[in-house]
């Protein structure tokens, strides 16, 4: 019988140590679970920070070309996420979204600056203090028919490539 003793025991051990090993890869499957549904959520979240849907038109038609004003013009900012810009009889289009983190950009006292971390922009989007270290992207603009101004967002250009800026008559 204690043949029978030792082999129950044995067999009562390894069925323990069966057990404690599922416990154990349950346990770690519960963490990898926690774990990637933590990711899962975290680019969800970074995706809603996005500057622009999917679905969000590349065409704006931001009317009368003549009627901007001398300067930085941030009506389209909020909805668009563009600058439009008067200097003389030239017009051109700034992206509105931080080159740092990609925050909506505001236009305060004239400047172009990022309320989240500080960064600041010249009319010509040229960076002029950080944390951002790119200069913000120009939009290809033209001037239909009508003598409305379009902006085409799907071009992004640096500044002085042709199409960045368009001639009022």
């Amino acid at each position: 019988m204690s043949d029978r003793a030792d082999a129950s025991e044995s067999t009562n051990g390894n069925e323990a140590a069966d057990l404690t090993l599922s416990r154990r890869r349950f346990g770690l499957a519960v963490l990898a679970g926690a774990a990637l549904s933590a990711m899962a959520g975290e680019l969800t979240l970074s995706r809603a920070d996005s500057p622009a849907a999917p679905t969000e038109s590349t065409t704006l038609d931001a009317g009368d070309a003549a009627a901007f004003a001398e300067g930085v013009s941030d009506k389209f900012a909020k909805d668009a996420r563009v600058f439009v810009v008067r200097k003389g009889k030239t017009l051109s289009a700034l992206s509105a979204t931080c080159t740092h983190k990609k925050n909506l950009l505001k236009l305060k006292d004239g400047q172009i600056r990022c309320p989240a971390h500080g960064s600041r922009f010249e009319s010509d989007g040229k960076c002029s203090s950080g944390p951002a270290k790119e200069d913000l992207p120009h939009y290809a603009v033209s001037i239909d028919a009508k003598g409305h101004l379009i902006v085409d967002k799907s071009k992004l250009l640096k500044a002085g490539d042709a199409g960045t800026t368009v001639d009022l008559k």
